[in-house]
């Protein structure tokens, strides 16, 4: 069988396809089933891997990515590439040596070359937040994370509701004398609109 190929990551899965075998691929044994073995790797060198492989449950060729278990109907003769599985639960911002085999009526195959492939790096839950009162202004401050596009800033309003306030851009490139990410606001406007204290 050839590599499996990724279709997509995410911060806790790995979308992957692979060319489904015919008959005559498979000395006229028809495949019955595919099984994904996957370790999590330190870094791209599979000297790093775990010992342990996980196995996922068999899918039939043409499985859709959302389902993850055996077909009802076995359709080996499906296009190339057009079969997807899901592997999830994994790890954010880590690497993962991912490969596949058939299992006809007698036994599984050898397993396909592994590729090795990693799951996005999505942000942690941020910490350190704090408000400080300058002026008429209220600064709120966070620690910074690597690799973060935005943050969205929310506010508690009076009522109980959360809303996005317009004035806090979220640009992790705004930055305090310390070199932490913040947002200033009028302290006025927080008064008014939030449950935040003086």
């Amino acid at each position: 069988m050839d590599t499996p190929r990724k279709i997509s990551t995410s911060g806790d899965s790995i979308t992957i396809t692979w060319a489904a075998l015919t008959e005559a691929n498979t000395r006229g044994q028809a495949v019955q089933s595919y099984r994904i073995g996957y370790q999590e790797c330190a870094t791209n060198d599979v000297a790093s891997c775990e010992s342990e492989v996980t196995y996922s449950p068999e899918a039939s060729s043409c499985n859709t990515a959302s389902t993850n278990v055996p077909g009802s109907t076995l359709k080996v003769s499906c296009p190339e590439y057009s079969s997807l599985y899901d592997i999830t639960g994994l790890k954010s911002n880590k690497y993962y040596n991912i490969k596949i085999a058939a299992r006809n009526s007698c036994g599984i195959g050898l397993y396909t070359t592994p590729v090795m492939l990693t799951t996005m790096d999505c942000p942690s839950q941020v910490t350190g937040t704090v408000t400080e009162i300058e002026g008429a202004n209220v600064n709120v401050i966070w620690d910074s994370q690597d690799n973060v596009s935005s943050y969205e800033i929310l506010f508690q309003k009076v009522d109980g509701s959360w809303a996005i306030i317009d004035d806090c851009d979220g640009n992790p490139a705004t930055v305090n004398a310390d070199g932490k990410p913040f947002c200033q606001l009028l302290n006025s406007k927080i008064k008014t609109e939030t449950t935040l204290a003086d």
